[in-house]
């Protein structure tokens, strides 16, 4: 828990949606995931992966929010892997974290935090 590599989930049926990756690529290509700081370029790549504990197929719906506001909204279905370069440079510090909602599950990560390239 101290290291920020967890994440929240609510969930009203049995079944449990797993975040297996949720990372963004630093400036020295090594992948910053769940609590970490890194320094990113200035458009930087984020991956997410979901997939389902039971192998189902659930559709959700993926929101990328940079420093508290939304930088993109995604849809899949799970198993899923999305990749998103960021469309606006980036040009001060601050965080990334995703809220994944579905039809029964919720699902927010904790953020990674980051420091543009200079």
């Amino acid at each position: 828990l101290l290291a920020g590599k967890n994440y929240s989930l609510y969930k009203s049926s049995g079944k449990n949606l797993i975040l297996e990756e949720f990372a963004i690529k630093s400036i020295s290509g090594k992948l910053g995931l769940s609590g970490d700081t890194v320094t990113v370029p200035m458009q930087p790549e984020i991956f997410i992966s979901l997939s389902m504990e039971d192998l189902s197929a659930m559709p959700f719906d993926v929101s990328l929010i940079r420093s508290g506001k939304i930088a993109t909204e995604l849809k899949c279905d799970t198993p899923c892997k999305l990749s998103y370069i960021e469309e606006t440079e980036i040009e001060e510090a601050g965080f990334y974290r995703i809220i994944v909602k579905g039809k029964e599950t919720t699902l927010l990560s904790n953020p990674i935090f980051f420091f543009p390239e200079k």
